[in-house]
């Protein structure tokens, strides 16, 4: 029971921050991209514990897009 529950944690609370944006854009028109950078970066993590093979390659195009939107937000919420 406690290795399911480890393995479905994070893609679990992943699942929930998207669907709270889709709400939170559905009602406000408004979007948090801090929220989907962690998403992104959290995403390779997510794969490994639902043990789904995931290449080097297609890990670091996540990780430049989390890096990405990180320099975005950081942009744009300081300067």
């Amino acid at each position: 029971m406690k290795k399911v529950f480890k393995k479905w944690i994070i893609p679990v609370c992943l699942v929930i921050i998207i669907f709270t944006q889709l709400v939170d854009y559905y009602l406000q028109k408004d979007i948090n991209p801090a929220l989907l950078v962690v998403v992104v970066a959290l995403l390779p993590a997510a794969l490994k514990g639902l043990e789904y093979k995931i290449s080097k390659k297609i890990e670091r195009v996540i990780t430049m897009f989390a890096v990405l939107g990180m320099i975005y937000v950081i942009k744009f919420t300081f300067f």
